[in-house]
């Protein structure tokens, strides 16, 4: 899968219908990190370096690495650190407001 111009994933329209179907069970949040982590109710997480929703690479995918986890801290670790990042949707078109939380994050 391919990025657009503006560097959203071409999964990211699937991700945003899956959303818009079940509201109440999924979650989207433009982090603007390089973190890769998925949580899945609170059963598991996934965690890893693979550029998932942008690779269909087969030939470099035995070089990343992941890590599947049933730990309850560091699913609530997870849980916790993506409920408490901005959700950079809203202040991508407002340099004010990315500059504030760019400044609190270096």
């Amino acid at each position: 899968m391919s990025g657009d111009r503006i560097g959203n994933y071409n999964a990211l329209s699937r991700l945003r219908e899956l959303r818009s179907r079940f509201p109440d069970r999924m979650e989207l949040k433009l982090l603007g990190t390089h973190e890769k982590y998925l949580v899945c109710d609170r059963q598991f997480a996934l965690v890893g370096n693979h550029n998932t929703l942008s690779s269909l690479d087969t030939l470099y995918a035995p070089r990343e690495m992941g890590v599947k986890t049933t730990d309850a801290g560091i699913l609530e670790t997870l849980r916790e650190d993506y409920t408490n990042a901005p959700d950079l949707r809203d202040v991508f078109h407002e340099p004010e407001k990315v500059a504030a939380i760019a400044s609190q994050l270096f």
